[in-house]
Formats: C-alpha cells, structure tokens, sequence
C-alpha cells in the first residue's frame, strides 16, 4: 500500500514538471513517506529524518515532508514539533493526492503545515508512476475494520473506504492498454470491497475479462470475508493468478481469539481445503507471527500443526513485538525474547522443509511463466501461480510469457529452460 501511495505521489509530482533525483544532497524535496505496522520501522525513520537535518544546514530551501501512516499516527505530531523542526510538512493517509497544496501552502508560511486528519476520499485517483513496466499495483481500498489487537492500521488508516468501481476498472484497462502484464488488486482487506452493489467478487471478475494477455492478482484478502465465489474465480478464470495470500497469525484458537482475528483454526483449514479442493495448482502463501502474549508451548504446537497441515508455499514469519497504541501492547504474560527466538527457528526450519517439497515437485513440469526481469545474466520468469523459475537471460524478454520446463531445483530456486512442444 505504501509503495503504491508513494508512486502515486511521484506521478503527482512528476504532472507537475519535477524530476526524480538519486542523491539526497542534489534534491528541492525529500519526501519520506512511512509505514508504522511496526516499531522498529519507525525507530528507522526517526534516524532517517534525523540524517536529514545535516542536507536540509546544507542546502536551508531543501523541503522534508513526512507522510503516510506514522504521520497519522497519534503524538507524532508534537514529536516532529519538539525535535524534528528541520521537517515542513507532516501530512497522513487521509489526502495524499494534495500533496502540491501542501507544498504551497508550506512555502506561503514557511513553518511547519500540518495535514494528518480526514477520511481518505478514494473518488480521487493519483497519476502514478510505477516502477515497472510489468506490474502495476491499483489501489481499491483504505483503512480497516478487523481492529485485530495487535494492529495500528485502524488507527492510522481510519475505517475501510471503497474505491468507486468503474474507475477502478477503469485504470486497470488503461493499464492492460500500456502494456502491464500483471496488476495487483491492493488494500488491507481486499475481499472486504463494497462500493455500492458491488463487492470484491464482481471486481476481480470484471478487471479479469478486460481484453488482453495479463494475469491479475490480489493481496491480501482476510480469512473471514473469503467467499467461495472469489476461490473459483482463481480456480477457474485463466486471467486470475492462481496464488492466495491468507494471513493465519497462530494456529491455536486460543491465540487467534486474543488476537480478535474473528475465525477458528478449524475455519481456516476448511478453506484451505476448498482452495486446493477447485484449485490444486494454487499457491497459498500466509503470514504468521510467533511469541504473541501468553502464547505457550501448545499454542505454538498448533501453529506447527496447521504448517504441516497446509502445506503452504512460503510464509512471511515474524516474532511479536510490542506496538504501542494497540490492545496487544498491554496485555499480560509478554513472551521473553529467547523463547520467540527458538520457537520462529522451528518456524524456519518446518516451512524450509516444506518449501523443498514443493520446489522438488515442480521438477519436469511445464510451466507458462511471465519473464519479470533480469539478473545479470538470468532471465527470472514467475509463473500464474507464482513459482519463479530462472532462465538463461536470452531465453525471454522482460514482458513477454513463455513455456517454461522445469529442469532442476537448486536450492528451492527452480531452474528452467524454454519447452519445445513436439509436433505430432
């Protein structure tokens, strides 16, 4: 989301006759657009903002802005105040797309403009600069409505805000036209979309049978609103990638209620099973956090059990770690930092286990993949459901889709070259 909102204000900017520099030192405005879901990322921006001061003595007409969710965030305000007052601008999530109005406003006043309140108005759509020329992220969405305890999302980002539907289609038509091969349906609970009649269902079903050769994708969808419309689209329309994102957290109940993630470990295997059951190519990839308060030995044991059960093809694994402003951060039985340690090994090491399964399977099977980049002399190709597979660099160009056999499994890292189909 971060990402997306940052290129969308390097699209405005560049509307307006600015260009992208590489060096802090050479640049008229240095934008440091945050994400806080952690701590410890925003201990690294303050250090950032704080290397800023020595560039800003240097050159005193240089603008630092501060924007996106830390910017919300409550007390950053009067922080920024106490000890940042080399910052101009401080602006949140709320109207990102009036980021000239901020700098104008900030150059008439020439002391600090604030911007860190409102409800994020999603009829107004950035001009975006993407980074690719082969992916495009298209935002649908802002804010949440889960309020899981350990999460400061609600609290910057606000409640969930729909994107008009039409321009949504919209974009990503004009998208397909410029040549993006895969577009990336983002949000914080994207199957939580309703504008209107519509919901996420409808949405992906229509960017999908837009007209041309891409694949569409989405990220990430909460377990509570996974409909079963949504699992045979990705089982069944050619254009949908067939790769799922559903974030487990812990697979004790237990755990999972004092999170307030609002569905059971019995629930997510069911649709776990179902994703398999019409799709039994899909990925299902997952996020899990371990070390989460009072979490004890069985309750981890569950966590292991759902991994070896799902077989998921990666995880995104993290410990705990106290965020301030949320229910969790106040909770009793905080675990020691030795025991999240151990228990996020075993982690590892189960999924790497399982990873090399999966990567070993794939081994003489053909694939059609997307060649994505390059790498000095490799050509990295992901396929629809989402199994990256390195080719010789003259095998593929960057954009194009091709027929891929698998030929080795190095490490978990696929290696492929480019299937001939025989002639009968």
């Amino acid at each position: 989301m971060n990402v997306a909102e940052s290129q969308g204000l390097a699209g405005i900017l560049e509307d307006a006759g600015w260009t992208k520099v590489q060096n802090k030192q050479d640049t008229d405005l240095l934008i440091f657009y945050t994400c806080c879901i952690r701590e410890s990322a925003e201990d690294t921006v303050y250090g950032n903002i704080g290397a800023a001061k020595a560039i800003k003595k240097k050159n005193p007409n240089m603008i630092i802005a501060l924007g996106g969710c830390m910017a919300q965030k409550k007390g950053t305000a009067e922080k920024i105040q106490r000890s940042y007052g080399h910052v101009d601008i401080l602006f949140g999530t709320a109207h990102p797309y009036r980021l000239l109005d901020y700098i104008d406003e900030w150059q008439q006043k020439k002391t600090l403009y604030l911007a860190t309140n409102g409800k994020r108005d999603m009829d107004i759509t950035m001009p975006t600069l993407h980074d690719s020329k082969v992916f495009a992220k298209v935002n649908i969405m802002n804010g949440c409505d889960k309020f899981c305890t350990y999460c400061i999302v609600p609290f910057v980002r606000g409640r969930e805000v729909s994107r008009n539907f039409d321009s949504i289609v919209e974009e990503c038509k004009q998208l397909i036209q410029d040549g993006y091969k895969e577009l990336t349906l983002i949000g914080q609970n994207v199957n939580s979309y309703k504008y209107n009649d519509k919901n996420f269902a409808q949405l992906l079903d229509t960017v999908s049978k837009l007209p041309g050769k891409f694949r569409v994708k989405f990220i990430s969808p909460h377990p509570q609103d996974m409909s079963d419309e949504v699992v045979k689209l990705v089982a069944n329309n050619q254009n949908v990638a067939k790769v799922v994102h559903l974030p487990l957290q812990s697979g004790s109940n237990r755990i999972l209620k004092k999170m307030n993630r609002t569905y059971s470990r019995e629930r997510f295997m069911d649709l776990v099973n179902n994703i398999r059951h019409n799709c039994p190519e899909c990925s299902i990839t997952t996020d899990i956090m371990v070390g989460f308060p009072t979490e004890n030995e069985n309750d981890f044991l569950d966590t292991l059990d759902i991994v070896n059960r799902a077989k998921f093809n990666s995880i995104f694994s993290f410990v705990y770690s106290i965020r301030s402003g949320t229910p969790a951060a106040k909770m009793e039985g905080q675990i020691d930092a030795a025991t999240k340690k151990e228990r996020i090994v075993q982690l590892i090491k189960l999924q790497s286990t399982i990873g090399q399964a999966h990567a070993s399977n794939a081994v003489g099977k053909v694939y059609n993949a997307l060649c994505v980049q390059y790498d000095n002399d490799k050509a990295l190709c992901r396929t629809i459901c989402d199994k990256l597979i390195i080719l010789s660099k003259d095998s593929a160009s960057i954009g194009e889709f091709v027929d891929i056999e698998v030929t080795a499994n190095k490490n978990s890292n696929l290696i492929g070259k480019l299937y001939k189909r025989k002639i009968i």
